[in-house]
C-alpha cells in the first residue's frame, strides 16, 4: 500500500522564492534555508526536484501527485519489518524484448539441460550425504571406542573424555556460526520461506552450505543432542541453487539453456534472464530439498511428497516428475557410493526393522492408535509452543550478545555430556547391574494368555488314557490330520498370529513346538483328560535354553545390531584385582563367557551413547518386547526430550526432526509396556513395543510437523515395515488433525519467530468479507494515483528524474502511467531501471554506472572471509548484474554523488521510449471491488510480486504486494495483535499509527514530495544487505 513518501533537498540543490530548486551548469549549490527533514533520515531521504530553468541549465520538473501528510514517529520500526518481506522475481516482463529473446530458445535443448542438471543435482546431494554420514560414523566410532576405554580406568578420564570432544565440536560450529550466522539452526524455515517467494539471500548462499556441512557433521558425531536433516535439507536446497548460479559459467550449457552464452548476454535481455533464473533457483531448491528427504531416508517417494506437501508454494504438475527422477538418481547414486552393495530393497531402509509379523489386530489395537494420535496431536502442539517459547528467550536475551552465545554453547555442551557420562551408570536390573542378559529381553515368550491355541489338555490330544501311544503313533495321526485340524499346525498359526519375534528366534521356537507335541505322548501317559499341557516355552529358564540354542545355531548375527555388549562399558574387573565389593556390584558380569551363553548388553549405553539412526533402530527392534525396561525409556525419553530442547538453536546446525523421531519412539515404546500390563490383566495378547515405537514415532512427528503423506512414505520406505500401515496412517492423520485444530506447526512457528512474511495458502475466511479498497482505504484514506510513485510516460522522463526516483526509496517496482490521465500502460522493475539508466550512461561516455562509484566492491578481507566469501568480479560484468541485481542499488548518499558526477548531457538522456519497450505490457490488475480474498489467490498462486490495482477506467489507485497481504493474514489470525512475528506488542495496523503493519519492500511507492511526510510503511526502503539477490 502507499502514501507519499517525504523530501530531502538535493545534493547541492539551490531553493528559489517560489520554493524550486535550482541547478547550474552541471554544478548545483545548496540553498541557504533547506527544507526541514528528520535527522535520522536525512541520509536517505526522497528528493523531488522541482523548478524550470532552461537552457545550459539542467531543468528539474516539479512533482504532479501529492499524497497524505503522516507522522514520523513509527519509520524505524517499519523499516524494519519490511526488509523481512522482499519477493522473489519470477512472472515473465510481457514485452517486444522478451519476445525478441524467446527467439534464441530451443525447448528440447533446454530440456536436455534440465535433465542433465537433475543427474547432476542427484549425485551431487548423495555425495554430500555420503560423505557427511561416513565422516560422522568414523569420529563416533573412535569417539565411542576411546570412551570405552577410559570408562574402564576412570570415570573422572571417561567424563572428561567425552566433555572435551563435545566442547571442541561446539565451540568450533559456534565459531563457524558467528561468522556465518545463517549456518546456525535447521534451515528448514528459510527454505520454506524462499520456496514460499520469500527472497532471504544470506540464508541460502554457498558458504552457508560449506559452514552448515561442517557444523553438522561435528554437532552428530560429538554426541550432542540434535539431529542433521534439517540442515541436510537446506544444504540441498543451497546445492540446487548454486548449481543453477553456475550454469553461466559453461558456455555450451549457458548457450543450451539461456539462449546465449553468458559473455555475449546484452543488456536488454538482462533482465530477462534475471527472471528466467530466478524461477529456475526456486525450481531447484525444491528438488534439493526433496533430494535431501530422499537421501536422509532412504526414500525418493518421500523426497516428492514432501517437495509437494511442506515446500512447494507454486504447484507445476511437472514438478512431480522432476522431483521423482532427481529423488531416483540420488538413490541411485548412493548405492554406487557405497560400493554398489545397495541392490534390494531392504538394503535402502535406513531403520530395516529385523521381524516382520503378521499379527492379527483387534479392536484394541485399533483404540490404542486413537489414543496414540490424539496424545501426538496434543503433545506435538505442546512441544512446538514450548521451542518456540524458548527460541523466543534465546532471540531475547542470548542471541544479541556473541559472549553469551559461546557460553551458551559451553553450559550446553558440559551439561548434555555430564548427564550422558551419569546417566549410562543407572542400574537397569534388580541386582543393581547395568549389563541386562539378552535372554531377558524375550520374557514376552512366559507372558502369553492361557486362552492360547497352544495349550490343550490331555483328553483334547486323546492321550489321556492311551499310555502306550507312541510318538510314531502321534506324527501319523497328524499327518493324516488337515492343517487345519493339526494341534501343531494350528498352534504355530496362532503363535505366528499372536506373537512377534525374531525370524532366528521363530525357528527355534517352531521347533521347539514341534519337539513337544512329538513328547506329547509321554507327558499325558497315567495323567487324566484335564491335565493341560503347552506345547510353548513357559519359564525364563526355557527362555535362556532357546536363545543359547539359537546362538550356537546363528551365532552373534542372533543379536540386533546397535547394541553395547559386555565389555563395551564394563570395567575390567577379571584383569584388575584392586576393585572392591561395590565396584563388582555395577557389573557383576565380565566378557569372558562361552560363545553359546547369552551375552549381556547395556540398556543406557545402547541408546545414551550411540549415534542418532543407531537409536532409532534400538527403538524399533521388533520381536524383542523387554529389550528395554520402563525405566530405561522413561529416563532417556525424558533426559533426551529436555536436552534436545536446550541444543536446538544454539549457535550451530541444529536440527528438532531426529530428536523428535527419537522422543517420540522413546515413548511410544513406553507406551507400549503400560498398555501390555493391562492386557496381561485382561488375558489378550501382548503388543509389540517395537511397533508402537515406529507409530509413536510416527504421531509424534505428525503432530509438531503436520506432515501427512511424507511421515506416511517415509515410515513405509525406511522401515519396509507394511504390518502397521494402517495404523501409521490413522495416527499420522489424526495427530495432524488435532495439532492443527491448536495451532501452527513446528517449522511455521519458527518462521513467525524470525518475522518472515509467509503467505500460507489459503487465505483466511475474513477476507472474503472483505474487498481491494477496503484494504487500500485503510491505509491511505483515499483511492487514486496520487497514492503511487510512478513512471510517467513523457518526454520529460529522464536519467535524472529516474535517478530521483531510486533515490527516494528502495522499491522494486513501478507502474508505467499515462502522463496526464494516469491510465495504467505497464509495470517496470527496479533492476529494469537501473539498467536502461547504465545504458544511457554508457552510451554517452562510454563508461558504466559502476566506474562512477565511490563504494569499494571488495566486499570480504582476510583468509576466512576469502574461504567462506566470494570471489571479486568485473564491475561491468554483465553476468555479475545478474547475480547482483544492479550496481545502483546502493545507498542515497552514492545515488548523491553520482547524480553530481554525471554530466548535463547524460543527466537529461530520455527514457520514456526504452521504458515503453522493456516494460511488462500485462502486469496483474485487480480492481477496487475485487474481494481480497480472490486478489489474495491470484497473487498467492502466481506467485507474482505486484498486483497492480486500477479503477474500471483502467487508471491505477493502488498497489498490492506481499507485505499488504501478510498483514490481511496476520490481523485475520491475531486480531491485529502482536504474535509469533516479532512484531512487538499490539499492531492494530489500521487504527494505531504506531503499530503499522508494514508493506514491504516492493511495495508500493510514493511519489517524492516537497514537503516532509511520515515513509508510509508500504513505502519504507529495504537495507543494503536485503537489496540485492544471490551471490556466486
Amino acid at each position: 500500500m502507499t502514501n507519499s513518501a517525504p523530501l530531502a533537498t538535493p545534493t547541492g540543490a539551490a531553493a528559489t522564492a517560489d520554493g524550486a530548486y535550482r541547478a547550474t551548469s552541471g554544478e548545483v549549490t545548496p540553498s541557504a534555508s533547506p527544507r526541514l527533514v528528520p535527522r535520522f533520515f536525512q541520509h536517505q531521504v526522497p528528493m523531488s526536484p522541482t523548478g524550470s530553468e532552461v537552457g545550459s541549465e539542467r531543468r528539474l520538473r516539479p512533482r504532479r501527485r501529492r499524497g497524505a501528510v503522516q507522522t514520523w514517529k513509527n519509520f524505524g520500526k517499519r523499516q524494519e519489518r519490511t526488509k523481512l518481506a522482499r519477493s522473489v522475481d519470477i512472472e515473465d516482463v510481457d514485452s517486444g524484448a522478451l519476445r525478441r529473446y524467446q527467439d534464441k530458445l530451443h525447448p528440447n535443448r533446454q530440456l536436455l539441460v534440465k535433465i542433465v542438471l537433475c543427474v547432476v543435482l542427484g549425485f551431487a546431494t548423495s555425495g554430500m550425504y555420503y560423505l557427511m554420514h561416513h565422516y560422522t560414523i568414523v569420529i563416533n566410532d573412535w569417539r565411542v571406542k576411546k570412551a570405552m576405554a577410559l570408562y574402564g580406568t576412570s570415570f573422572v578420564s571417561f567424563w572428561g573424555f567425552l566433555v572435551g570432544v563435545a566442547l571442541v565440536a561446539g565451540l568450533i560450529t559456534a565459531w563457524i556460526s558467528i561468522i556465518e550466522p545463517s549456518a546456525a539452526g535447521s534451515g528448514m524455515p528459510e527454505v520454506i520461506s524462499y520456496l514460499n517467494g520469500l527472497e532471504r539471500p544470506s540464508y541460502i548462499s554457498f558458504r552457508t552450505l560449506i559452514a552448515k556441512l561442517i557444523g553438522m557433521t561435528l554437532i552428530t558425531s560429538s554426541g550432542i543432542y540434535s539431529g542433521y536433516d534439517g540442515p541436510l535439507i537446506h544444504t540441498c536446497a543451497i546445492l540446487g541453487i548454486v548449481i543453477i548460479r553456475n550454469l553461466k559459467k559453461i558456455p555450451f550449457f549457458a548457450k543450451a539453456y539461456y539462449g546465449v552464452r553468458s559473455e555475449q548476454w546484452t543488456k536488454e535481455t538482462l533482465s530477462l534472464i534475471r527472471i528466467k533464473r530466478s524461477q529456475e533457483l526456486q525450481v531447484f531448491a525444491t528438488l534439493g530439498a526433496a533430494c535431501g528427504v530422499a537421501t536422509a531416508f532412504q526414500a525418493p517417494l518421500a523426497g516428492v511428497a514432501f517437495a509437494l506437501e511442506e515446500a512447494v508454494s507454486f504447484y507445476d504438475p511437472s514438478l512431480i516428475l522432476k522431483t521423482l527422477f532427481a529423488c531416483s538418481i540420488s538413490l541411485l547414486a548412493t548405492s554406487l557410493f557405497y560400493g554398489g552393495k545397495k541392490q534390494n530393497g531392504n538394503s535402502y531402509s535406513v531403520y530395516l526393522v529385523n521381524a516382520h509379523c503378521d499379527l492379527d489386530l483387534n479392536y484394541a489395537d485399533y483404540l490404542t492408535w486413537v489414543i496414540v494420535g490424539i496424545l501426538g496431536g496434543v503433545l506435538g502442539h505442546l512441544y512446538n509452543l514450548l521451542v518456540a517459547k524458548i527460541s523466543q528467550l534465546r532471540a531475547k536475551h542470548i542471541q544479541t550478545s556473541i559472549v553469551r552465545r559461546i557460553i551458551e554453547v559451553i553450559l550446553v555442551v558440559v551439561i548434555s555430556m555430564t548427564a550422558t557420562a551419569f546417566l549410562i551408570q543407572v542400574p537397569t536390573q534388580s541386582d543393581n547391574a547395568t549389563c541386562t542378559p539378552f535372554d531377558r529381553s524375550l520374557k514376552h515368550l512366559t507372558k502369553i494368555p492361557d486362552n492360547n491355541k497352544c495349550t490343550y489338555t490331555c483328553g483334547d490330544l486323546g492321550l489321556a488314557t492311551t499310555a502306550t501311544t507312541t510318538s510314531s503313533k502321534l506324527r501319523k495321526r497328524a499327518a493324516a490330520e488337515s492343517d487345519d485340524d493339526s494341534p501343531l499346525n494350528e498352534c504355530i498359526k496362532w503363535f505366528d498370529e499372536h506373537v512377534c519375534v525374531d525370524a532366528r528366534i521363530r525357528n527355534m521356537v517352531v521347533e521347539d513346538i514341534t519337539t513337544k507335541y512329538a513328547d506329547a505322548p509321554s507327558y499325558c501317559a497315567g495323567k487324566s483328560k484335564s491335565y493341560k499341557y503347552s506345547f510353548l516355552v513357559e519359564t525364563t529358564a526355557a527362555v535362556h535354553d532357546l536363545v543359547a540354542s539359537s546362538i550356537s545355531e546363528y551365532k552373534s548375527a542372533l543379536y540386533p545390531k546397535g547394541l553395547f555388549f559386555d565389555g563395551a562399558f564394563n570395567k575390567t574387573f577379571i584383569e584388575k584385582d584392586d576393585y572392591d565389593a561395590d565396584d563388582l556390584a555395577l557389573h557383576k558380569r565380565a566378557a569372558a563367557k562361552p560363545l553359546t551363553e547369552p551375552k549381556c548388553y547395556h540398556q543406557m549405553a545402547s541408546l545414551f551413547m550411540n549415534q542418532p539412526e543407531n537409536i532409532l533402530n534400538n527403538l524399533f527392534t521388533r520381536g524383542y518386547y523387554y529389550l528395554f525396561e520402563w525405566r530405561t525409556l522413561l529416563i532417556f525419553g525424558s533426559a533426551y526430550l529436555v536436552l534436545s530442547l536446550a541444543t536446538h538453536n544454539i549457535s550451530a546446525p541444529t536440527d528438532l526432526v531426529i530428536p523428535g523421531l527419537i522422543v517420540g519412539a522413546a515413548f511410544g515404546r513406553l507406551y507400549a509396556l503400560g498398555v501390555n500390563i493391562l492386557r496381561i490383566k485382561w488375558g489378550l495378547s501382548l503388543m509389540d513395543p517395537g511397533a508402537m515405537a515406529l507409530i509413536g514415532t510416527a504421531a509424534f512427528w505428525s503432530g509438531t510437523s503436520r506432515l501427512i503423506v511424507t511421515i506416511i512414505v517415509i515410515a513405509l520406505q525406511s522401515t519396509n515395515e507394511q504390518t502397521y500401515l494402517n495404523g501409521v496412517t490413522m495416527v499420522v492423520i489424526i495427530a495432524a488433525a488435532v495439532g492443527n485444530a491448536l495451532g501452527e506447526s513446528q517449522y511455521h512457528l519458527e518462521i513467525e519467530g524470525m518475522e518472515m512474511a509467509f503467505l500460507p495458502h489459503t487465505a483466511p475466511h475474513e477476507l472474503a468479507k472483505l474487498t481491494v479498497a477496503d484494504r487500500i482505504l485503510e491505509d491511505e484514506g483515499s483511492l487514486g494515483p496520487e497514492n503511487l510513485a510512478s513512471i510517467p510516460l513523457e518526454p520529460e522522463f529522464t536519467v535524472q528524474e529516474a535517478l530521483y526516483l531510486l533515490k527516494s526509496n528502495q522499491f522494486s517496482g513501478f507502474p508505467v502511467l499515462h502522463a496526464t490521465k494516469q491510465t495504467l500502460h505497464g509495470s517496470l522493475l527496479r533492476d529494469q531501471l537501473l539498467d536502461l539508466i547504465n545504458q544511457a550512461v554508457e552510451r554517452v561516455t562510454g563508461k558504466p554506472v559502476a566506474a562512477y562509484s565511490t563504494i569499494d566492491r571488495k566486499q570480504r578481507q582476510g583468509l576466512l572471509r576469502r574461504v567462506f566469501g566470494g570471489r571479486k568480479t568485473p564491475a561491468n560484468a554483465l553476468s555479475t548484474l545478474v547475480d547482483r541485481q544492479a550496481r545502483l542499488d546502493q545507498s542515497a548518499n552514492e545515488l548523491d554523488h553520482l547524480m553530481g558526477a554525471l554530466v548535463p548531457e547524460v543527466l537529461q538522456q530520455r527514457l520514456d521510449e526504452a521504458v515503453k519497450e522493456v516494460m511488462n505490457r500485462s502486469p496483474r490488475i485487480v480492481y477496487p471491488d475485487t474481494s481480497a480474498s480472490k486478489a489474495y489467490m491470484l497473487f498467492r498462486g502466481l506467485g507474482v510480486r505486484h498486483l497492480l490495482v486500477v479503477d474500471h477506467d483502467n487508471v491505477a489507485v493502488g498497489m498490492l504486494t506481499r507485505s499488504d497481504f501478510h498483514a490481511m493474514v496476520e490481523e485475520a489470525h491475531h486480531g491485529g495483535h502482536g504474535h509469533g512475528h516479532g512484531h512487538g506488542g499490539g499492531h492494530d495496523a489500521h487504527g494505531n499509527a504506531e503499530a503499522g503493519h508494514a508493506p514491504t519492500d516492493d511495495d508500493v511507492h510514493t511519489v517524492p514530495r516537497s514537503t516532509p511526510a511520515q515513509l508510509p510503511a508500504s513505502q519504507t526502503p529495504l537495507t543494503s544487505s536485503e537489496s540485492t539477490v544471490l551471490t556466486p
